[in-house]
């Protein structure tokens, strides 16, 4: 009558995860074409397009047409100060 007793096991979870992050405003990437570019949320008459589902639709934009728009501070001051020099935005002063 020594019989050993097992655990019963009824059911085993498993949970999946996202393998990376959703892409969210101010991401980064960069291609062969158009270089460094930001992801900026497309608004249409001071309000923020979405979709049937109520999610935001977004656009990738060149540092070039996000610089001195609302979407400015997701600029890094290094992008900041390399567009400047590149479009001779700077006042030296002599």
């Amino acid at each position: 009558m020594n019989q050993e007793i097992k655990p019963r096991i009824d059911s085993i979870r498993f949970y999946y995860g996202k393998t990376r992050s959703a892409p969210k405003t101010g991401d980064r990437r960069v291609t062969k074409k158009h270089g460094m570019q930001i992801r900026i949320p497309v608004k249409h008459n001071g309000a923020f397009v979405t979709n049937s589902r109520g999610k935001f639709t977004f656009r990738w934009k060149t540092i070039q047409q996000v610089y001195g728009t609302y979407w400015h501070y997701l600029l890094t001051q290094d992008e900041i100060k390399a567009h400047e020099e590149k479009y001779h935005l700077t006042k030296k002063i002599s």
